[in-house]
């Protein structure tokens, strides 16, 4: 300020403005892959190589399942006609009330 009590030009006042943050959310479906581990007890590798995969085509992955990750280096996003015309992006507000999809999009 100068001695006649105007602004200097250089020196604007500053009018901070606090505006309000609202969440969303974007659920995607996409194609990955899991890898589970399983164990089996056996005398020597070949029978326990026999009993795994006696297990895998009878669909008895529960007996042997110890534990699973996801490899996320697998993922692949999916289109609308990967998913059967269904959507695979969906927008949800901070309260679960879907917004739109990518279904018409």
């Amino acid at each position: 300020m100068n001695g006649g009590g105007e602004t200097h030009p250089y020196f604007l006042p500053i009018k901070l403005i606090i505006m309000e943050q609202f969440v969303f959310y974007v659920d995607q479906k996409v194609s990955g892959w899991f890898r589970q581990v399983h164990f089996v007890d056996a005398d020597t590798y070949e029978e326990a190589q026999k009993i795994m995969v006696d297990t895998f085509k009878d669909n008895e992955l529960a007996s042997t399942f110890d534990s699973q990750s996801f490899m996320y280096d697998t993922v692949t996003e999916m289109e609308v006609g990967d998913n059967g015309g269904y959507p695979t992006l969906e927008l949800f507000d901070n309260e679960d009330v879907k917004l739109i999809d990518n279904s018409n999009l």
